[in-house]
């Protein structure tokens, strides 16, 4: 497989990692593709049961487009979405970039004050709201008072001076909104094509919201030509001459959906299905694989587990699935053998963060290289160093640096694209892994999770890891738990499989000839499920919360 592996990175390296590899806008590879595969289907929401192909869909977006330059719109402008994935997204994102309109993709589940941070800080001239979740509108009044007395395009906001318009779908158009539909118009396809000819591959084409699993939410920009040419594993897994069906089950807010959903249909001509409009189902997933013979699918590794685990999975037709990726995590290797064995397709764990795509990659039936997030794809480069910013020795543990000439453009805020790069320009990843002398890169923890117990240094993954091959134990999550004798303690946070128990001393058993004793958790928490963010990814900043809550720790006497 390694040689498979190498011949794709190879053919990948030369196709789409050349930086004059693109030449063409977003716009201009759409009208590209109608001209190859005209009647391909382009996008496919299940649950609405909504289809576009690419010449339809591309008649809709300049159609948008034409509505967009009416009100007022123009290169350079920044507006706004906000929803659930429905076909509303990815027309509006089609038609801002055919005009150069930069789109600011907010993601749902956050507190108002926060979008609202976010629109004043990038001066949003219109916000979009999708269809759903159906008290969308409630929540944007609350946000912007004025907008249920106000009249379609003439919003006079104190908060959002720049705001002039809200544009809504279905049961999300209410007062003082301007409806989507009223902004398709016919006949000016001319005035869109002399717009489009003003776009740069150099434009700012999005602006992304970090996950914030770890804090606040930062603002990630990028250009046509940066999400254009991406270091991305799909690549290594796909046939160019094969119809490549993509099962999408993210939100469209975040990179890895917004990769798969705009780019990849435009690089590779692939379909996008959509099997729920929220949060993840796996029965969804497994159907919709099934009816519409999917090709490739894209989860994070708490889904994976599910997709794995559903006592279901045997009832589906999943014979169509030739690859897919898994990210956010590495696969521990009982996942990993399950996953062989119950889909037998190839499967590539990457690793890489917002600012940065994937930055290595690795097919996980390698064998014990599975057990790392591989070697760097594409121009990517990969370093470990000390604390003080010297590289250490292969097998030792530093700080993740990358160093790549097609990653993120920067933070909305300059400052703090300063605190993460270094001056010589490689990327602070906030991750703690090491190299072996092969290339290959092993994540041992992640800075922000680190918990310090008696100034002894404790990373969550290897411990989730060694616990996670215990036949009891379906998930796991370490967090730090205060304690004012040792600054921190560990707590393990577990969701069972059916019928199984599990304890403090059950871990010591287990663990005592895999990891550090000084290192294993003091407490044991049973949890039904994880909280999440929005990606899928578990929220360890709110599970941690909750795991307080459960406690009773000694206070200073």
């Amino acid at each position: 497989m390694e040689s498979i592996m190498e011949t794709s990175m190879q053919k990948y390296d030369k196709n789409f990692s050349n930086q004059n590899a693109i030449r063409s806008t977003m716009h201009e590879l759409l009208e590209e593709r109608v001209k190859m595969h005209p009647n391909r289907e382009m996008h496919v929401f299940v649950s609405d049961n909504e289809r576009l192909n690419f010449v339809d869909f591309h008649q809709k977006v300049v159609q948008l487009a034409s509505g967009l330059l009416e009100i007022g719109l123009s290169n350079g402008d920044y507006i706004a979405i906000i929803g659930h994935n429905h076909m509303e997204w990815p027309l509006i994102a089609g038609a801002t970039r055919a005009i150069g309109v930069t789109t600011v993709f907010l993601q749902t589940g956050y507190p108002m004050h926060i979008i609202g941070d976010i629109l004043r800080k990038t001066s949003c001239k219109a916000l979009f709201l999708t269809r759903s979740p159906v008290n969308l509108y409630t929540d944007i009044c609350k946000l912007i008072p004025e907008l249920s007395s106000s009249t379609s395009g003439s919003i006079m906001s104190n908060k959002f001076p720049d705001l002039k318009y809200v544009v809504a779908t279905d049961i999300n158009h209410q007062s003082g909104t301007t409806n989507l539909e009223d902004l398709y118009i016919a006949g000016h396809e001319d005035t869109v094509k002399e717009a489009s000819k003003l776009v740069t591959l150099g434009e700012i084409y999005c602006v992304l919201m970090t996950s914030g699993s770890t804090g606040p939410p930062k603002l990630v920009k990028f250009s046509h030509f940066r999400m254009l040419n991406p270091t991305c594993g799909l690549f290594q897994l796909c046939n160019e001459n094969e119809e490549i069906k993509f099962v999408c089950c993210g939100s469209m807010s975040f990179l890895d959906a917004t990769f798969q959903t705009q780019v990849c249909p435009l690089l590779i001509g692939s379909t996008c299905i959509y099997p729920k409009a929220d949060a993840f189902d796996c029965k969804k997933l497994l159907q919709s694989i099934h009816d519409e013979r999917a090709t490739h699918i894209t989860l994070v590794l708490n889904w994976l587990i599910q997709l794995v685990y559903d006592p279901t999975l045997s009832l589906y037709d999943l014979s169509s699935l030739k690859a897919g990726i898994v990210t956010g995590s590495p696969i521990p290797p009982e996942v990993a053998i399950l996953l062989s064995k119950k889909l037998n397709i190839d499967v590539m764990n990457s690793y890489g963060l917002t600012e940065i795509f994937d930055a290595t990659g690795v097919i996980v039936q390698e064998g014990h290289k599975s057990n790392t997030v591989g070697k760097p794809i594409g121009n990517n480069k990969i370093k470990i160093v000390d604390e003080s910013g010297h590289p250490v020795k292969s097998g030792e543990e530093g700080r993740v640096l990358v160093q790549s000439d097609i990653a993120f453009e920067g933070y909305f805020d300059a400052r703090k694209t300063k605190d993460v790069m270094t001056p010589d320009g490689w990327f602070r990843t906030g991750d703690i892994g090491k190299l072996d002398q092969d290339g290959y890169l092993t994540i041992t923890g992640r800075m922000k999770d680190r918990i310090i117990r008696s100034g002894l240094n404790i990373y969550p993954f290897p411990m989730e890891k060694a616990l996670l091959s215990h036949s009891a134990i379906r998930n796991i999550q370490i967090v730090g738990i205060p304690d004012y004798r040792y600054g921190e303690d560990v707590c393990a946070c577990v969701i069972l499989n059916p019928g199984c128990t599990f304890t403090v001393e059950d871990i010591e058993k287990h663990c005592v000839d895999k990891l550090f004793v000084k290192s294993l958790p003091k407490y044991c928490l049973e949890f039904d499920e994880f909280p999440k963010v929005t990606t899928g990814k578990i929220d360890r900043k709110k599970l941690r919360e909750m795991a307080i809550g459960r406690i009773t720790v000694p206070t200073v006497p």
